[in-house]
C-alpha cells in the first residue's frame, strides 16, 4: 500500500513538472519619455522580450488646491507594436492619505487617462497596474 502511494507521488511530481513552457519576458520602463537606446533595444531583442510594463503617470496632489493630478505622463517616441504593453500608474501615498478623497472619481479620471494615451499611440492593453506605496493609515482608501 505505501509502495503504491509513493509510486503515485512519484509518477504525479513526474508529470506534473514535464511542462517546457517557455516563460513570458517582461521588463518595467519607468522613464518619461519611451525611447529606448542601441542598448535597450539589443537587451530587449536578445531576451525575446514580449511584455513592457510601462509607467504611463504618477498621481499626486496639486500644490495649491491639493487636489489629485497626473504628474509626467508618458511620451511614446518608440513603436512599441511589438509588445503587450501593461499601463502603470504610481499613486502616491500622500493621495490616498486624503480623508475625503474620492476613489471612484479618482478611478474614472486615472482609467480616462489610460485611455487617451493609448488611443493617442494606438495601443490596445488587456490590463492596468495600480501601485501605491500605501501605509496602514492609507490602506482603506486604496484598498477601496
Amino acid at each position: 500500500m505505501i509502495k503504491r502511494f509513493v509510486i503515485g507521488v512519484l509518477a504525479f511530481l513526474l508529470f506534473s513538472c514535464s511542462k517546457n513552457e517557455k516563460p513570458t519576458v517582461a521588463f518595467y520602463y519607468w522613464k518619461t519619455i519611451l525611447q529606448f537606446s542601441p542598448t535597450e533595444k539589443e537587451i530587449l531583442r536578445d531576451n525575446d522580450v514580449s511584455k513592457l510594463y510601462v509607467r504611463y503617470f504618477d498621481i499626486g496632489l496639486h500644490p495649491v488646491t491639493q487636489n489629485p493630478i497626473p504628474i509626467s505622463p508618458i511620451r511614446f517616441q518608440e513603436n512599441v507594436d511589438n509588445f503587450k504593453i501593461v499601463p502603470v500608474v504610481f499613486i502616491q501615498n500622500k493621495v490616498m492619505l486624503m480623508p475625503n478623497l474620492n476613489v471612484e472619481d479618482l478611478a474614472q479620471k486615472t482609467i480616462r487617462l489610460v485611455e487617451e494615451i493609448n488611443l493617442k499611440n494606438k495601443i490596445n492593453c488587456q490590463e492596468i497596474q495600480i501601485d501605491c506605496d500605501w501605509t496602514l493609515k492609507s490602506k482603506d482608501n486604496y484598498l477601496k
